[in-house]
């Protein structure tokens, strides 16, 4: 299989493990597709609901997920601006860092004011340099632009590794992909799977485009779970944890995520199967969305493979939103 012309993707990618590199299977391509397509397409008034169906699922979730941030790197627009700055509400959690500098600052944002006809927005430090903490610094347009910002924890040192991996790995891949995304706050895509065996499935694991330096497999998704205070591409979660923020893209990976897609309020979502977890109760919901599903668009189609492996099967409909 051949990823569409649509798709960023411009070199062949490779995985690499125990100092041994493989050709992409197709299988992985087609998933891959899969979690970009769902990130790809947001619609204002209906949803996707993709079932794929494999022989086996190792490492289709990554995958999947893969796709997911390829598709939110390659659509970004902008970063947190200073308009945005402005925006929030007294009381708001903010994160900022000054280039070259390894301290990390977090603050809450107090009234606004204005001096001398410019805007100014105070923030008061709760956690910073020692002697910073209480401290209220007031940002105009020129120190906003001095500094990083976001609405998530800012990264640590190896944290800040991870993305500029992930970074590297996505320009050599052919995404035109911009620093201030990777600082910004949001997920591409929350993942509900077994961890252990995702973890695991992953450990070792890099993947590299061309000839070209390899990246972490974990590094590549830049992700996090639920309760860690980062900027996270990927929220991976538990199979028994219920979906609780919006996200543009849900994965349930396995037959213990799928009580799951009921519940789901926001984004499209995507359901991973192997062969032996289709079941009767999986048919009926198939069942059931097409008798609520609406014809794919002619744009939607236009960016489907023309074919699929063999083994890969895959079911797609167009929800209205509830």
């Amino acid at each position: 299989m051949e990823f569409p012309a649509c798709m960023p993707i411009r070199h062949p990618m490779y995985l690499h493990e125990a100092c041994v590199k493989h050709a992409m299977p197709a299988w992985a391509k087609a998933t891959l597709w899969l979690g970009w397509w769902a990130r790809r397409w947001q619609l204002p008034d209906s949803r996707l609901l993709a079932v794929a169906v494999l022989p086996s699922r190792d490492l289709a979730a990554m995958f999947a997920s893969l796709g997911c941030v390829i598709a939110g790197a390659q659509q970004f627009d902008k970063g947190f601006g200073w308009d945005d700055l402005v925006a929030l509400p007294a009381g708001s959690p903010i994160f900022w860092k000054i280039p070259g500098s390894k301290t990390r600052y977090e603050g809450v944002v107090l009234e606004s004011m204005a001096l001398a006809g410019h805007d100014l927005v105070p923030v008061r430090v709760e956690k910073g340099g020692s002697r910073e903490r209480g401290m209220v610094w007031s940002f105009s347009p020129g120190k906003f632009a001095e500094c990083i910002f976001s609405e998530a924890c800012l990264p640590t040192r190896q944290g800040s590794q991870v993305m500029e991996n992930a970074f590297a790995f996505l320009h050599s891949a052919g995404v035109q992909v911009k620093r201030s995304w990777l600082w910004s706050a949001g997920v591409e895509v929350s993942l509900r799977t077994n961890m252990t065996r995702f973890w695991n499935a992953i450990d070792g694991l890099a993947i590299g485009v061309s000839d070209f330096g390899l990246c972490p497999a974990g590094d590549v998704l830049c992700p996090a779970t639920p309760d860690e205070r980062r900027n996270a591409k990927v929220q991976v979660a538990s199979a028994a944890r219920a979906s609780e923020k919006a996200s543009p893209v849900h994965i349930l990976d396995g037959i213990d995520t799928f009580h799951q897609v009921r519940d789901i309020g926001s984004g499209n979502v995507v359901v991973i199967l192997d062969r032996a977890e289709y079941s009767p109760e999986v048919n009926d919901l198939l069942l059931n969305a097409r008798s609520f599903s609406r014809d794919l668009s002619r744009e939607l189609l236009e960016s489907v493979p023309e074919r699929f492996p063999p083994g890969f099967e895959l079911s797609a409909f167009i929800l209205p939103r509830e």
